[in-house]
């Protein structure tokens, strides 16, 4: 058995460490609840390593339980939808633990020394996978509303309200 290069040593340790660091990854609402705005979400993409043997091992991660959900907005202003089991979203993992912060808010200090792990996760809900891409996507204006039913239309020139998904109202309301 070769004994390994100061380089090599340095690289496995690197690959290790940036193995075990989460960034960000797809995954899918199980549940939410409005009052807390935080969710129980499944990572979508599996974990693979080497098992003792050497031997690559896939595994699904974990449910990840208090999930904080962005919701969009700023001042007074907010924007809310609803939020159902199935929905994909984006997983992002913060550079420090959420624990203390998600209760009180605000500046706070780290409670671990942990860095991007998968209890530390903020979901953005919105992302799409092909199969589950937006259905009526409207290219030419902005559109707020539920698939199949009235929505509010912003076009350059007027909104319009009521319609139906590729269809103008009838009058131009200003």
């Amino acid at each position: 058995m070769r004994t390994p290069t100061l380089g090599q040593v340095v690289r496995q340790a690197l690959d290790v460490r940036l193995g075990a660091m989460r960034v960000s990854m797809p995954g899918r609402i199980e549940s939410f609840d409005a009052a807390t705005q935080l969710a129980r979400v499944t990572p979508l993409l599996k974990e693979e390593y080497e098992n003792d043997e050497g031997a690559a091992v896939v595994e699904a991660l974990p449910v990840i339980n208090n999930v904080p959900v962005f919701i969009p907005g700023g001042g007074t202003f907010v924007d809310t939808f609803p939020i159902v089991a199935g929905d994909e979203c984006l997983l992002i993992f913060s550079d420090r633990s959420l624990d203390v912060w998600k209760e009180r808010g605000g500046v706070v200090d780290p409670v671990s020394a942990d860095r991007h792990t998968l209890t530390d996760a903020i979901a953005l809900v919105g992302v799409r996978s092909k199969p589950n891409k937006a259905t009526e996507y409207d290219a030419a204006r902005r559109v707020i509303g539920k698939v199949g039913g009235p929505r509010v239309a912003l076009s350059a020139s007027a909104v319009h309200l009521g319609v139906s998904h590729a269809e103008d109202a009838t009058e131009a309301v200003i």
